[in-house]
């Protein structure tokens, strides 16, 4: 069993929670400062959690979303080409994107602002996050791309003593 976190600021509290991420179709969701309102049942092992006003979204490998106090706008329908690593959402519309490992992008009542659908990337995407103005794809070797916000830079280029498991 591992673990992922959001982190964000709601409603003037800081809000952590964590979901433990089992073999297993049940998820424990751990929260700090913040409302519990339960663990998820889930279609698929998951792969992500984001905040999203008073509750959370939890994100499958295969493209489901699971909402638990959150409003819901959908989940991938249909096969997949690599599988989702991550959900981010956005503050501007209360929707949220889901990132392949290939790194495509899906959008939910979100903008979308492009994706690396297409290219060839010098390692699998991991993670996606988001800060109000769009999204971040980083990779397992430290590449961060960049959409409809500055980038800041990554450690491409750099060896990182471990690969990037996510952020």
């Amino acid at each position: 069993m591992r673990a992922t976190g959001a982190y964000t600021d709601a409603a003037r509290d800081r809000l952590a929670l964590i979901a433990t991420l089992a073999a297993g179709t049940w998820t424990n969701v751990f929260s700090f400062h913040a409302p519990r309102y339960a663990s998820a049942a889930t279609a698929g092992k998951i792969v992500g959690i984001a905040a999203d006003g008073p509750g959370y979204l939890l994100a499958t490998s295969n493209g489901k979303v699971t909402s638990v106090n959150a409003p819901s706008f959908g989940s991938v329908s249909g096969a997949i080409r690599a599988p989702v690593v991550g959900i981010a959402t956005d503050q501007a519309t209360g929707g949220y994107w889901l990132a392949t490992s290939a790194g495509h992008i899906y959008s939910f009542h979100a903008p979308s602002y492009g994706s690396l659908t297409g290219k060839t990337l010098p390692a699998p995407v991991v993670a996606v996050a988001a800060d109000g103005l769009g999204y971040l794809l980083i990779t397992r070797a430290g590449h961060v791309y960049s959409f409809h916000m500055v980038s800041y830079g990554s450690v491409a280029g750099k060896k990182p003593p471990a690969p990037i498991a996510g952020i």
